[in-house]
């Protein structure tokens, strides 16, 4: 059992989200260790205590009165966990806002803001053909020469805003689509590229998505900042394709929520500002948006001269 729930949390939240205890606790009441097997785990880098149910007839009232009374001997966050949790009974831990694991079936942490049902695993495997947008923002600083060396949790923690959860998954998704491989060093897991870059970016190309979330006209550009050229104006800069009659730009949706307030949509306006599902700083050292991602955010325009273009981008 124990196994089982240690494979089900790393299947659904990446394999580094477990801490490395997974320590069994026994001062407890008497009553509560019949009913329950109890293991220490640090989660998502909190402290939890599993009680994982060895009854099939424990009603929800039961497991709030029981958590109260862990919760004097211990201040963890309890979550309970069972592989025989029925429909009714899921939604009625809700409703308490009771954290729980149904093994195979459904992962309620409302701390971690997380309710993944059973149709996760089906979104999942239906999603498999497109990277997420951490994972290729990784692979394409590679591309880019910005990451030569192997690259650990702990530094993008360090150096960006992703959460511990969407780094895992980023760096299990590359592994899963044989694109990276995984090390572990001193226990710390290191995210290697292996294959060369032109192998590489063939090989991941299938699964690479269109960089932009939206684009809008804008009448000035004068209230926002980090700004990336991008679109036909970048590609005009890279290439010998004719520069385009508007100003094209590109930002993160992340900064767009703070600075969308300042600026007004205007059909008739000479700014093109493209929406990026991910910081496009992070993948470039200048004011110009990455070659990958230029790419990526142009190869569906019909455009014969675009083709083109995109062509010698790539030679260059």
């Amino acid at each position: 059992m124990k196994k089982r729930i240690k494979n089900y949390i790393s299947k659904i939240l990446g394999n580094e989200v477990l801490g490395n205890h997974f320590i069994a606790v026994t001062n407890l009441p008497f009553y509560l260790l019949e009913l329950y097997d109890f293991y220490k785990v640090n989660l998502l880098q909190s402290k939890c205590l599993l009680m994982v149910s060895k009854s099939e007839h424990l009603t929800v009232g039961n497991i709030g009165k029981h958590i109260k009374s862990i919760m004097k001997h211990h201040n963890y966050t309890a979550i309970y966990v069972s592989k025989t949790l029925k429909s009714y009974e899921r939604s009625r831990l809700i409703e308490k806002k009771i954290p729980f694991i149904a093994l195979d079936n459904q992962m309620y942490l409302p701390m971690f803001g997380l309710d993944l049902r059973e149709h996760f695993k089906q979104l999942h495997n239906e999603n498999k053909k497109s990277l997420n947008p951490l994972s290729q923002v990784l692979l394409l600083r590679y591309l880019n020469g910005l990451q030569n060396s192997p690259l650990t949790t702990k530094q993008l923690l360090a150096t960006t805003d992703y959460s511990p959860m969407t780094v895992n998954r980023a760096f299990n998704q590359l592994v899963d689509y044989k694109l990276a491989t995984l090390v572990k060093v001193k226990r710390e897991k290191q995210l290697n590229f292996i294959l060369d870059k032109a192998t590489l970016w063939q090989k991941s190309s299938k699964y690479l998505i269109n960089p932009i979330k939206k684009t809008l006209i804008l009448s000035n550009k004068d209230k926002l900042d980090n700004l990336y050229r991008a679109g036909e104006m970048a590609l005009s800069e890279l290439t010998m394709l004719t520069p385009p009659s508007l100003s094209h730009f590109a930002m993160s949706y992340k900064q767009w929520q703070t600075t969308k307030e300042l600026c007004f949509v205007d059909v008739d306006g000479v700014i093109k500002l493209e929406i990026w599902k991910y910081d496009p700083g992070l993948i470039s050292e200048s004011q110009i948006v990455d070659k990958y991602s230029l790419h990526l955010s142009l190869n569906n325009n019909k455009d014969e001269r675009i083709q083109l273009a995109l062509e010698e981008l790539l030679k260059a």
